[in-house]
């Protein structure tokens, strides 16, 4: 209308506005699994307004048998990184997210920088803190996803980062825990 009417300029604004006003509504994506993706954004966005870096870079299948676990997985892990960086010095603080699909597995390693020395227990998972009464679900989660996906992981505590490796087999078929 405004272009018809010869108003070019006002036309002009109008659609500016409109396009300012889309792009503060888009969401950021991660993953192309929704699954992991909803997962990846609320952490994210958490890690941000903690001011806390986070760099992600996954590939994941748009579907998978895993993929609601692995979000939850996925959830445990960033929380923990993100309760991790907290106690960081600001100007240290990073999070490093990566998955990637290779043959029939998903490779995922979440590190986040750690600069006190980590207590692991004989499976390779960190020991709850006597202080952190709420804390000690997550390892027992990981346990827990670990045989129902027949999955490998590797902890490692080195150059100031801890770094969580896990394997999760595509192929294989889940155990029922029910």
């Amino acid at each position: 209308d405004l272009i018809a009417r010869g108003e070019d300029e006002a036309a002009i604004r109008l659609i500016q506005s409109l396009n300012y006003q889309i792009d503060a509504t888009n969401v950021e994506h991660f993953a192309e699994n929704a699954m992991v993706d909803s997962a990846l954004a609320v952490y994210v966005q958490q890690a941000r307004e903690k001011n806390i870096p986070i760099d992600v870079k996954i590939d994941t299948p748009s579907a998978f048998a895993a993929e609601v676990d692995f979000a939850l997985l996925l959830s445990n892990l960033l929380e923990n990184a993100i309760h991790a960086e907290e106690r960081e010095a600001e100007a240290a603080r990073d999070i490093r997210v990566r998955a990637r699909t290779a043959g029939d597995s998903i490779f995922l390693s979440i590190e986040n920088r750690c600069s006190i020395s980590v207590r692991l227990s004989a499976n390779g998972l960190p020991c709850r803190e006597s202080y952190a009464a709420e804390h000690g679900y997550g390892t027992r989660s990981i346990e827990i996803f670990t045989k129902k996906y027949h999955a490998e992981f590797f902890t490692e505590q080195k150059d100031g980062y801890f770094r969580f490796l896990i394997q999760i087999p595509l192929n294989q078929g889940s155990e029922n825990h029910s």
